[in-house]
């Protein structure tokens, strides 16, 4: 079922995209995404100096979605970076969200969306993002070289997610900076923290690990810290424990 709604919703993506490169074509689009300031950085794979991002999502959906609220709030708490998601169900406002979110905040923004052809790449340097996300099970092995190679040329870290070893293998061999990794139980809930390390394990150290769970309570957290990820996801009723973030940042940097 979640596999058809995925498909849905690239469908009707397909069809509002054909619309806005008739509206604006590509290379109007990369004159735009020339014109905003260089993206931070996100997930440098050039240091590592130990630290571990702490990134807010903001997702589409909820009974109150109010993307540049989230995002100042998630600034003012001490994260260190925002996702923005909006694909969960068929919406248009996607990337007007990320162009709001994007002048809102200080901090880098990761575009977490169903991302399959270049113009969207281009689209969302000239939203302000500063990395996105690529779903390994949503494009082929060429297309998604292709976005990698596309992603880097707009000064942005291209994450590539996936959830199997062969997506795996899949993904390291078009050399992102930054994989994205995670599993939960369907029905449970409960985040799969063996399948995780299994493909934690298998990730060479120069390539960053993003956990794209977001984290529920401070034992999940627990669980990560010791995978020793690079990036994690914290959900809103985690960071409204107190002194969360401080407590995060003990337990992944210690």
């Amino acid at each position: 079922m979640k596999k058809h709604r995925t498909q849905e919703i690239i469908v009707s993506k397909q069809d509002r995209l054909a619309r806005r490169k008739a509206e604006t074509p590509l290379d109007a689009m990369r004159a735009l995404a020339s014109m905003q300031k260089r993206p931070q950085p996100m997930l440098s794979t050039i240091t590592d100096d130990g630290h571990v991002m702490l990134i807010g999502q903001v997702r589409y959906g909820t009974r109150s979605y109010d993307p540049v609220t989230l995002a100042l709030n998630y600034a003012r708490a001490g994260l260190d970076g925002v996702a923005l998601y909006t694909d969960n169900r068929i919406y248009d406002g996607g990337i007007n969200d990320l162009a709001l979110v994007t002048r809102a905040i200080s901090l880098p923004v990761l575009l977490q969306n169903y991302i399959f052809e270049e113009y969207q790449v281009v689209e969302a340097r000239a939203a302000g993002a500063s990395s996105l996300t690529l779903i390994a099970d949503v494009v082929d092995a060429d297309r998604l070289r292709e976005l990698v190679s596309a992603t880097a040329r707009n000064r942005m870290s291209a994450v590539v997610r996936v959830q199997t070893h062969d997506q795996l293998k899949t993904a390291l061999d078009v050399c992102p900076p930054v994989i994205e990794l995670g599993k939960r139980d369907p029905d449970s809930g409960i985040l799969d923290v063996a399948h995780i390390e299994a493909l934690r394990a298998a990730i060479p150290s120069s390539t960053r690990v993003l956990m794209y769970n977001r984290l529920r309570t401070f034992d999940e957290a627990a669980a990560i810290a010791a995978l020793k990820p690079n990036a994690v996801l914290v959900s809103p009723q985690l960071l409204s424990q107190d002194d969360a973030v401080p407590q995060l940042r003990e337990l992944f940097e210690k």
